[in-house]
């Protein structure tokens, strides 16, 4: 490659990285017309006769030979500004330039924009979600880098869209259209990606959704055609793993280890189900270096109490998104669960590719989630040294606080701006869980950044608590006695976290269940059934404590008048082997509270006694 072309593949990255507008060569491209920078080496001014001036012969001479004038001389930085007065382009100068020894180095005089980036792209105007994530305003911070491996596990991909085609990943080692395994990874031309449900490298895509979600991820901008995705610059790896029956969990593993083998750090899973895998959470987890952003559900349940995977698994490098609306409230179908569900993002009316080369809107957390990709994709070309909980914590912590959006766990929108231009450190509380107890009881801290080394838990009035557990997203402590009602923080070598408000109440004058061991039965499983006989809501506080691990889930839910509701325990606390459990139901009025193991067929039914207190 010679020193021209290098130099146009440089300033074409900087440009991007920039934000700037146009692509450097095109005809009105960002850089002023007819004029370019040029500096000499030093000993080249230090021997020219007018050196204080930047006009000696030598500059003269050299400016003559290219075609050019000198308009003016910096000499602080020793450049100067030349004018071109012949037939030579921009190019063509500064090929002459760049080859001419006495030169440092020649370069246009390129055009520099405010940071906030408007692309060209038609469609550009009707993505409002791009607008209210501060997209704009983080590309003039980064438009991404192909050097970032993202794989859409979904339905397939057009990769012959032609606002997706530039982004789409290439298989270095296989060469395509030859019908054979050229990198012997049992796949025949598996050149962009593969088909796991059919053991194929043909990504192609009749459902239409995983090219929709890469549209919305990673749509070229700035192009002219189309839309602007999240993220212009990112390397795309289409893994075909849903079809008109959905995926099974081993196409998921087979997707894994081969996104494993080639260095991808996001995967997008735009699906889910309400059935726990272990298999599926172990795959997650042993991948440490991935990035795994999921999709919380539009089922307009709450995913605390009816969990949705692979969103709810509680695992350090797994995101799971909520769908926002243009006035940042939770969108009306979109799953929520204030433990399980991290942020949200703009998930109604949202503008997408299709698999017949061509565009249309959608609505759903499949939306939601793809800009969160997209946005993890651009903190990574910035900050390629970042560990997935590192980008994790970064979108986290940087979101848009929405009162509308107190039902997920950071009650905000993602802010991409916001993550690209500020970097929290030290300890970090989303929320604590419930945000009102008594005396004694034991709440949850769900956060960042607390390090796996246990600090302390200040209450109000610099009073410590008691830590039940300790680990790097959640802590569990006892409330101690002469904790008031006011601001709870985290106190670890890192430093101290902003505070979070608690309110110490009164223990509640209603009922109080207590299971003390729970077992799930050879074949059976646990089930904790509740009613309401009231004709008012009662609200109801579960504790389960896994007594072998000591690990605490803390739910509060609310019962409809009469409402009857069965949860199955193991859904809730998912562990292997089935876990022992202490149970805990409190109410401020009456209900009923009953747990029993039953086989699935129903035909034999254990019931646990309970101590009742009022």
């Amino acid at each position: 490659m010679g020193q021209w072309a290098k130099g146009m593949v440089w300033a074409l990255a900087l440009t991007l990285l920039l934000g700037l507008r146009g692509e450097l060569w095109a005809g009105s491209g960002p850089y002023a017309p007819g004029e370019v920078l040029v500096r000499f080496h030093d000993d080249v001014l230090e021997r020219d006769e007018e050196a204080n001036t930047g006009a000696g012969s030598a500059v003269h001479r050299v400016l003559e030979a290219c075609g050019g004038r000198l308009a003016r001389w910096y000499p602080s930085v020793r450049v100067h500004r030349v004018r071109l007065t012949g037939q030579r382009s921009v190019e063509e100068t500064l090929e002459i330039l760049r080859r001419h020894p006495e030169v440092r180095y020649a370069e246009p005089n390129y055009v520099r924009y405010a940071a906030s980036v408007v692309p060209n792209d038609p469609y550009f105007p009707q993505q409002w979600g791009l607008d209210v994530i501060q997209m704009s305003e983080a590309w003039g911070e980064t438009v991404g880098s192909p050097s970032v491996l993202m794989a859409v596990v979904d339905t397939g991909l057009a990769t012959t869209h032609p606002d997706v085609q530039a982004n789409v990943w290439v298989n270095p080692g296989e060469q395509c259209g030859n019908g054979l395994d050229d990198d012997h990874d049992g796949y025949v031309d598996d050149c962009h990606g593969i088909d796991v449900i059919h053991a194929t490298g043909d990504v192609s895509d009749q459902e239409g959704h995983g090219t929709y979600v890469t549209g919305v991820a990673a749509a070229v901008g700035n192009n002219g055609i189309g839309m602007a995705g999240t993220t212009w610059r990112v390397s795309v790896m289409p893994i075909k793993y849903l079809g008109p029956s959905g995926g099974t969990v081993a196409d998921f593993l087979e997707a894994v280890e081969f996104a494993r083998a080639r260095g991808v750090l996001i995967m997008n899973l735009s699906y889910g189900a309400y059935s726990f895998s272990q298999a599926e959470k172990d795959a997650i987890a042993t991948s440490s270096g991935i990035l795994f952003v999921a999709a919380a559900g539009n089922d307009r349940l709450n995913n605390d109490f009816y969990p949705l995977y692979p969103a709810s698994y509680d695992l350090p490098n797994l995101l799971s998104v909520a769908a926002s609306t243009v006035s940042d409230g939770l969108a009306f179908f979109s799953n929520y669960g204030t433990q399980t569900v991290h942020l949200a993002a703009p998930g109604e009316d949202i503008v997408g590719t299709t698999s017949e080369g061509s565009y249309d809107t959608g609505s759903g957390t499949s939306a939601a989630t793809a800009f969160v990709s997209g946005a993890a994709a651009l903190v990574l070309s910035g900050s390629p040294t970042m560990s997935p909980t590192d980008v994790k914590h970064r979108l986290l912590r940087t979101t848009d606080p929405s009162p509308d959006l107190s039902k997920i766990l950071t009650k905000g929108r993602l802010n991409v701006f916001r993550a690209l231009t500020e970097a929290p450190s030290g300890p970090y509380i989303y929320r604590i869980i419930p945000e009102q107890a008594a005396h004694g009881d034991v709440v949850t801290l769900r956060g960042a950044s607390f390090s796996d080394t246990p600090g302390t838990v200040l209450f109000s009035g610099n009073v410590q608590g008691t830590v039940v557990s300790w680990a790097d997203e959640k802590i569990v402590v006892q409330v101690p006695q002469e904790a008031v009602s006011g601001e709870v923080r985290v106190r670890t070598a890192q430093g101290e976290s902003p505070p979070v408000m608690l309110q110490i109440a009164d223990v509640p004058m209603g009922v109080h269940y207590w299971f003390a061991e729970v077992r799930a039965q050879d074949g059976q499983k646990p089930i904790l059934v509740l009613a309401n006989p009231q004709n008012a809501a009662a609200s109801v506080t579960i504790r389960l404590i896994e007594t072998t691990a000591g690990d605490l889930t803390l739910k509060t839910m609310t019962l409809k008048p009469y409402e009857k509701r069965f949860l199955w325990l193991e859904d809730q606390v998912p562990s292997s082997p089935p876990p022992s459990l202490m149970v805990e139901c409190l109410s401020e009025t009456f209900v009923g509270a009953a747990v029993v193991s039953v086989g699935d067929d129903f035909t034999s039914l254990l019931a646990f006694p309970p101590m009742v207190q009022w």
